[in-house]
């Protein structure tokens, strides 16, 4: 399947959206790019500082604040209005990152994991945390990409 395979034990970590027949892992190259990416869109550390961060180490303390960002509870309804079928699912793990692609009608929810979502052109991301609803963190963060109007419009054009 071209650097994709059914993965059916990472629905364990899905809170609601998500069956397991939806979940194909994504690996090799093609996952490498992807984060390569989503680390120079969103991180202020590089591709590989990003690699080297300790499993009880969090990327959303280690955003871009030039990207707008939107705090808990507005994120959740923000990120619940997002137009696309298909969205990358990355997790920290303590053998490296995981990464899979959802193919749910369903934008999946976690709570109170260390997630990260995000279409494939990137026009945000959404960062579920283990301190989801905690009032100091504000967490979930949903961060759109400074190209957010235009990347998003074609996920809209793309949907209908």
């Amino acid at each position: 399947m071209g650097g994709f395979e059914v993965i059916a034990t990472m629905s364990k970590i899905f809170q609601t959206g998500i069956n397991d027949e939806d979940l194909l892992s994504v690996s090799g190259v093609q996952k490498d790019e992807l984060i390569k990416k989503w680390v120079e869109v969103f991180a202020k550390i590089s591709y590989k500082d990003f690699l080297d961060l300790r499993y009880n180490q969090y990327i959303w303390e280690r955003l871009r604040t030039e990207n707008e960002t939107i705090e808990s509870p507005e994120s959740l309804a923000i990120y619940a209005k997002q137009k696309v079928t298909e969205v990358f699912v990355m997790q920290k793990t303590k053998k490296g990152h995981t990464l899979c692609l959802s193919t749910s009608n369903n934008l999946p929810v976690f709570l109170y994991k260390e997630v990260i979502i995000f279409p494939k052109n990137m026009a945000w991301t959404m960062i579920f945390t283990h301190e989801d609803n905690n009032m100091e963190v504000r967490s979930p963060f949903f961060i759109k990409n400074p190209e957010y109007k235009k990347l998003n419009k074609k996920n809209i054009e793309k949907e209908t």
